[in-house]
């Protein structure tokens, strides 16, 4: 087991991990694009609308616009920052968007791919007991302390509070969501007056590294070379959430910033 398959999205969290994967010269089996509208129409308009409803429409508003849009149209320049399909273009590892991780193809596709280690990283999925059982390893990338900030938008809530640890875990995929015996973890605090996109973006660029060390050390446990043994915390904590209006009022309240515009142009000089 030498190759990752990575469930991720095609946005701005998701380019900047196969980016920094690829640096590392990490072996990409298949990449497979999800996104949080999961299923059919029907079930997308559904979800959709639920999150309109969650009154966190400027939250949602920086996620589309200034994660998503300015970054491509800023940041990602295909030299230092490389598109995921322009990276699976080039380096030819198929590359497919997926509406439902939990079809019975794509579960197949899984299930055919033993020799891989199956890496979810930014897709804001819940996985089926299906989907998990058909691959022989299955972990997930989550930008948080765990188990402090489980659920969306945990950057967010650890740029505001510095009262729990921030950072970002690996962990196995388990049954409830951002759950699972802990892989390895690190502690990321973020620097003075750093913006929710600069910080974000660390978070994930130091995940990348922190997955690559963590998949040398299994691959010498899977060859025998060394013991690799997660660790299972029976801690349980709630799930944070979308932040709400009055969340991002208290944000800005407390001298906090969303983005700059020079950030897009560092954001460069963090992938080196």
């Amino acid at each position: 087991m030498r190759k990752v398959i990575l469930i991720t999205n095609n946005d701005f969290a998701g380019t900047l991990f196969l980016n920094r994967l690829i640096k590392h010269k990490i072996e990409i089996e298949g990449v497979y694009l999800v996104s949080a509208l999961r299923g059919n129409f029907k079930e997308r308009l559904q979800r959709a609308l639920a999150l309109c409803a969650t009154r966190s429409m400027i939250f949602l508003w920086y996620k589309t616009v200034v994660e998503r849009l300015l970054f491509k149209f800023l940041s990602v320049d295909e030299k230092t920052i490389k598109s995921i399909k322009r990276l699976c273009r080039e380096r030819h590892i198929p590359c497919e968007r997926i509406h439902n991780v939990d079809d019975e193809r794509f579960i197949d596709k899984i299930k055919c791919a033993k020799d891989a280690l199956v890496l979810s990283a930014y897709g804001s999925q819940k996985f089926s007991e299906a989907l998990v059982s058909a691959a022989q390893a299955f972990w997930n990338v989550h930008g948080s302390y765990l188990p402090y900030y489980r659920g969306a938008a945990s950057y967010f809530w650890m740029l505001m509070n510095d009262g729990d640890p921030r950072g970002v875990t690996i962990h196995e995929v388990g049954k409830q969501l951002d759950s699972g015996a802990v892989i390895t973890q690190r502690v990321i605090n973020p620097n003075w007056n750093e913006s929710l996109y600069s910080y974000h973006a660390r978070c994930v660029l130091e995940a990348a590294d922190l997955f690559v060390r963590a998949f040398e050390k299994y691959l010498d446990a899977q060859a025998g070379k060394i013991e690799f043994s997660p660790s299972r915390s029976s801690e349980k904590m709630g799930i944070a959430g979308l932040p709400k209006g009055r969340d991002v009022r208290e944000f800005k309240k407390r001298g906090k910033h969303f983005f700059y515009w020079n950030d897009f142009n560092q954001i460069k000089g963090h992938l080196n």
